[in-house]
């Protein structure tokens, strides 16, 4: 398994606002089958903090579509206090550390 990292740098516009939705459009290798994937910021700039409802992520070409929730801070006063979160797409969970696979994407 790889990871693949693409930094997105913020540079104009009021991003990432309470009950806005933010779009990106990144061109990227294939990916495959996402299995997870990490969302984190830096903390710089005023307002830093951001509650995270859900990332979607499009294939355009194959179609597939990975809706990851998260309903959490990325915050270094809030929740846990974290600046990252690695999350899962629905469907999946995790229990005592183990990742589940749903019965479509066993192989």
């Amino acid at each position: 398994k790889q990871w693949y990292q693409r930094r997105v740098a913020i540079t104009a516009g009021n991003l990432f606002e309470r009950n806005e939705l933010s779009s990106f459009d990144l061109e990227l290798a294939d990916l495959g089958r996402l299995v997870k994937i990490r969302i984190e910021h830096d903390n710089s700039g005023l307002g830093a903090s951001w509650c995270l409802d859900h990332v979607i992520v499009t294939n355009v070409t194959s179609g597939d579509k990975y809706t990851f929730p998260c309903n959490q801070w990325i915050d270094k006063k809030k929740g846990n206090k974290e600046l990252f979160r690695v999350l899962w797409p629905e469907g999946r969970k995790v229990e005592g550390g183990e990742l589940e696979e749903p019965a479509d994407l066993a192989e």
